[in-house]
């Protein structure tokens, strides 16, 4: 895998989880967008010289060399992240609410809200994938403070949700939905 890693240009490492699921183990591997994108891998991973790297794109289900239009738009795009995936670098793990995090994680009917007591808020957010950084230096992703801090109007001075229903369900009828006025908190001051 590593090797794999370092194909890749440039190098690029996923998180790798062995996971049990129906009493076999299957290897899990986690691939993040990367800090560093776009990246490129070779045309032939196992030519030795003469590497030729592209960037590739899903379309459909099927992953495409980009063509010329296609790969400035991957460069346009590289120093885009959405607001709730950056990091934010003034909050601690006593920010977040393990009573939020449990209650969230019980709700969606996760393995991790029976952990969140014994193993720590940092373990379970690391499993969630909402921190960045290296393991020395981890901060916590912006959407986590959004759904598991009570006082979240601490990070951002002007919040709002958007909630949209669907009676019929988003699948079987989803030109059917009614949208809910904005919940706002604006914060003055600092």
């Amino acid at each position: 895998m590593l090797g794999y890693n370092n194909l890749i240009s440039p190098a690029y490492f996923s998180k790798i989880v062995p996971t049990q699921v129906d009493n076999r183990w299957i290897l899990v591997i986690v691939v993040r967008t990367g800090q560093q994108r776009p990246y490129k891998i070779p045309e032939y991973i196992t030519s030795k010289k003469d590497r030729k790297y592209n960037y590739y794109i899903r379309y459909l289900t099927n992953s495409v060399k980009a063509n010329l239009e296609q790969e400035k738009e991957l460069i346009n795009m590289s120093d885009q992240t959405p607001f709730d995936c950056r990091a934010n670098h003034k909050a601690t793990f006593d920010d977040i609410s393990p009573v939020l995090l449990e209650n969230h994680l019980r709700k969606t009917g996760s393995r991790l809200a029976k952990q969140v007591r014994e193993r720590g808020v940092e373990a379970i957010l690391e499993d969630m994938q909402l921190l960045e950084g290296t393991q020395e230096f981890r901060y916590i992703q912006n959407v986590a403070l959004m759904m598991f801090c009570e006082y979240p109007e601490k990070f951002f001075r002007y919040t709002f949700v958007q909630m949209t229903s669907f009676p019929e369900g988003s699948v079987k009828n989803p030109s059917l939905s009614v949208d809910y006025p904005n919940i706002t908190l604006s914060i003055s001051g600092n």
